[in-house]
């Protein structure tokens, strides 16, 4: 495993430890949101499709949070 890294489109992978991204709105209404990006198990889509998820969420009021996780070739076996 090593550093997380990302591609030119923004897509993460060579993810060693999950991480959970808190998206606070200026004027919460009481929900929240988990967001999880898609990418096939190779890698994690967060700038074009997690990211832009949970800012329209903040813009309604909802608060997001955003989970980085690990693939399957990163260790998540290991525990």
């Amino acid at each position: 495993m090593g550093t997380q890294q990302a591609e030119i489109d923004g897509a993460a992978f060579n993810i060693s430890e999950p991480l959970l991204d808190i998206f606070i709105p200026p004027k919460p209404n009481g929900a929240a949101a988990l967001v999880v990006g898609g990418g096939g198990y190779r890698r994690i889509g967060l700038v074009k499709e997690a990211y832009p998820a949970a800012g329209w969420l903040t813009d309604i009021g909802v608060t997001a949070f955003v989970l980085t996780y690990r693939l399957p070739n990163e260790g998540w076996a290991d525990g």
